[in-house]
């Protein structure tokens, strides 16, 4: 078995104090802060804030953008938050399927935005409604745990 040796480049601080998030765009690193609540965008080499935006979530645990919408879990309140990217104002809320047992969320390139769960089991929402389009059985070829 090979042994590998990798070393730590500190690039920059976050803005926030405990940041739980990050999210890679073509313009900046989304990061959010689940402390402050915050939402930032930082430059990529300088690591300076260009954007920032308050969110109405609780302990925020996971962000991701998409449909021209920022998506961020609100972990005490068991939701994910679809929030304007630009002026950070709430557009809809949805029931986190994972009901606090979820351990990751991406968007995909169909027709919703993964969960991943510690138990072998996936959720999907459908983006636009909001409904649960399948849970306990899903398509394991849609699924990875």
């Amino acid at each position: 078995m090979a042994n590998y040796t990798a070393s730590v480049v500190r690039r920059f601080e976050s803005p926030g104090p405990q940041p739980n998030g990050l999210q890679a765009a073509d313009d900046g690193l989304w990061c959010i802060d689940q402390v402050n609540l915050k939402a930032h965008k930082l430059d990529w080499d300088t690591g300076s804030v260009l954007h920032e935006i308050d969110t109405e979530t609780e302990h925020s645990s996971g962000i991701t953008l998409g449909d021209d919408a920022m998506w961020i879990a609100s972990t005490f309140q068991l939701e994910i938050v679809k929030i304007d990217p630009d002026t950070g104002q709430t557009l809809a809320r949805f029931p986190d399927p994972g009901a606090g047992l979820t351990s990751g969320r991406e968007l995909t390139g169909d027709s919703g935005c993964r969960i991943r769960r510690r138990e072998p089991c996936c959720a999907w929402i459908q983006r636009t409604v909001g409904s649960t389009m399948s849970s306990a059985s899903p398509n394991p070829k849609r699924c990875t745990v």
